[in-house]
């Protein structure tokens, strides 16, 4: 039987350790003139722009991803703050404004499904891949980012996620549209370390 073609984003179930996965949560602060609809499931990064900051510099403040090799994540959007403009919305449309609870832990492990863009492999499980963007469902508030299967996979530090195997489902097999679980590779928060194991720290964002 084939997949079903249902990308959701990236979606938590589980974490490295074992541990809850309902710590890593943070409120995030989303600027009134981003330009870029946010959904439930998107990887996002750090603000880079100085006028995008949280005026109050409570929150962290966020932007979609950018897809592809070298390209950090600080985490994955797992709910829209409600706006009293209009309560039943479940993403963030483009230059509105808000908050979004992000998990920003590295050790989470996440279902995502590939985008057919190659033919998966038994090979795949202990790889790196990178992602591919899209822009989510205004009716569920759901992201579409897939694995990019046309990235092949590679023993690559800079590819944006691990892949430690398929989502153990009977309606899931190796082939095309397949949900596989994944690790942020490239987290902004997870502790890294250079090829003479030299430790090395986070990596952060100066606005400008």
């Amino acid at each position: 039987m084939a997949n079903v073609d249902n990308p959701c984003g990236l979606v938590p179930v589980g974490h490295l350790y074992g541990a809850p996965i309902n710590g890593g949560v943070r409120r995030c602060y989303v600027h009134a003139s981003y330009g870029t609809a946010l959904y439930v499931g998107d990887p996002v990064d750090l603000q880079t722009e100085t006028d995008y900051q949280d005026p109050l510099g409570k929150h962290l403040s966020v932007m979609i991803a950018t897809q592809g090799d070298g390209n950090f994540i600080c985490g994955v959007i797992v709910g829209v703050e409600a706006r009293p403009a209009n309560l039943t919305q479940q993403y963030l449309p483009a230059s509105t404004g808000g908050y979004v609870y992000v998990n920003i832990d590295p050790n989470v492990i996440y279902k995502v499904q590939d985008n057919a863009g190659a033919t998966p492999d038994k090979t795949w499980p202990g790889s790196n891949m990178c992602l591919a963007s899209g822009t989510g469902s205004t009716v569920t508030g759901k992201s579409v980012w897939e694995i990019a299967g046309a990235t092949s996979p590679a023993e690559n530090d800079s590819y944006q996620v691990m892949v430690l195997g398929l989502d153990d489902r009977e309606d899931n097999e190796l082939a095309t549209h397949a949900d596989w679980l994944v690790l942020i590779n490239t987290h902004r928060f997870a502790r890294t370390s250079t090829s003479d194991g030299t430790a090395v720290g986070f990596y952060g964002v100066v606005a400008t």
